[in-house]
């Protein structure tokens, strides 16, 4: 069964997550008994770090606040512009007709577009942020690597914006329904271009369709109330005149409203299925899930090398493997003659089960040689070949020693912390490094 989450917690997770990974994962507070699916386990962690260190919680509340805060405020800034609007294109001192192509363009013109906009950002931006979320979304998120609230974010984002299309439109309706009412509306239409009445009625018809063609002006009514220049309202026809407003109220609703009624409900649905099934496959959320449901190897023990793995944020623990690894080594690193020595030691040292037809892959590296691209590279095309989730463990060896048998030292520090920072570039949760050990 799926763990429901909120913003608000999953805004936590990241914060959490984030400061996990600069702490040694030594110093890890075990979970008692990890149960279930990724989602439970990185959820009753949550739960259990917040009850030790609710600073993260806290700001998480605080980040979600402000959204909230932010949406009422665009919602009813919206429905203000949209009250002002209608109000400035109602508004006739000069007692002349007015224009309701003026009315239609303003109001129902650049909210059409506006869908379309919305729709093309939609396409181009799938997998991202717009413009307009990128300046909406809380910069303690966007700074974050991988933050797994961001596509959450991304739809509560979009779900607001569409609430305030709603405000928009309702203070349209609201203030052009009063002025409706309570004063004589004239409208009228004009155009320089070579239009005749007959091609406007075509136009109205077709815009009409939605609602089935009611309240539209007919033909003589159109052709009634078109405008000429320095004709002033009392010489129209009033029922021309009168028979606009209605038609332009429904344009606004079908074409304003309904629309944005259609994409918040599209945008609750798609949130709340965001929150019951979020996607938790980061990197850092791997590693984390790895580390609160697997045991990890231990270093040879000595206190520079446990520094050494601290330093490096983005390197994983190195996790003991659940399945068999296939050994990989190279025969200029380890001869024939010494791989028996060798693997014995392996099992006998770090408790490796090690099978030739395993998909995890145990691979010896000389880390006195430093890592170059193409090693990353390498590593890339290894994982590329393999499930994502089977291990890579890295063994690293030191310089050759002919006198030991297997014949080499174990690493330098300084070359095991080389090779820690390169391998995190690749933030690839179920890659480790672990160095050999002398016996």
């Amino acid at each position: 069964m799926a763990t429901r989450w909120t913003l608000e917690e999953l805004t936590e997770l990241d914060l959490r997550m984030q400061r996990s990974i600069s702490a040694d994962p030594q110093d890890q507070q075990p979970l008692s008994e990890p149960k279930g699916s990724k989602q439970a386990v990185l959820k009753q962690w949550l739960n259990q770090q917040r009850q030790s260190d609710p600073e993260a919680s806290k700001l998480a509340k605080t980040i979600s606040l402000s959204l909230s805060w932010l949406s009422f405020s665009l919602g009813a800034f919206s429905f203000v512009a949209g009250c002002s609007a209608a109000a400035a294109l109602l508004r006739n001192p000069d007692s002349r007709l007015m224009n309701a192509s003026n009315y239609f363009g303003v109001l129902v013109g650049l909210q059409v577009l506006s869908l379309l906009l919305l729709l093309i950002s939609g396409i181009l931006f799938r997998k991202r942020l717009s413009g307009l979320q990128k300046l909406l979304v809380p910069k303690q998120i966007k700074n974050l690597p991988s933050p797994l609230s961001l596509p959450v974010w991304s739809s509560r984002i979009f779900f607001s914006l569409q609430l305030s299309g709603i405000a928009f439109n309702v203070g349209v309706l609201m203030m052009t329904l009063g002025k409706g009412i309570t004063h004589d509306l004239a409208f009228g239409w004009a155009t320089t271009l070579q239009t005749t009445g007959e091609r406007v009625h075509q136009i109205v018809e077709t815009l009409a369709l939605p609602w089935g063609g009611g309240y539209t002006p007919t033909l003589d009514q159109i052709l009634f109330s078109r405008i000429y220049t320095g004709t002033p309202a009392a010489l129209s026809h009033p029922s021309a005149t009168a028979a606009w407003w209605p038609f332009l109220m429904l344009c606004v609703l079908f074409y304003g409203l309904l629309p944005r009624i259609f994409l918040s409900i599209w945008g609750a649905l798609h949130l709340n299925r965001q929150l019951k099934n979020p996607n938790l496959d980061s990197p850092e959320s791997e590693r984390l899930y790895l580390q609160l449901t697997r045991k990890s190897f231990a270093f040879s023990g000595q206190p520079s090398e446990a520094a050494s793995h601290k330093q490096h944020q983005k390197l994983p623990a190195t996790f003991k493997p659940e399945n068999p690894l296939r050994l990989q080594v190279d025969a200029q690193i380890l001869p024939p003659a010494h791989q028996q020595t060798f693997t014995d030691r392996l099992k006998s040292t770090f408790e490796i089960d090690l099978d030739p037809r395993a998909d995890g892959i145990l691979k010896v590296v000389e880390l006195w040689q430093p890592p170059l691209e193409e090693t990353l590279r390498e590593l890339r095309t290894l994982r590329a070949e393999m499930s994502a989730d089977a291990d890579i463990l890295l063994l690293g060896v030191g310089l050759p020693s002919p006198q030991q048998s297997p014949p080499f030292q174990p690493p330098e520090k300084s070359d095991l912390d080389v090779w820690q920072k390169r391998l995190g570039e690749l933030n690839d949760p179920h890659l480790g490094i672990l160095p050999w050990r002398t016996p």
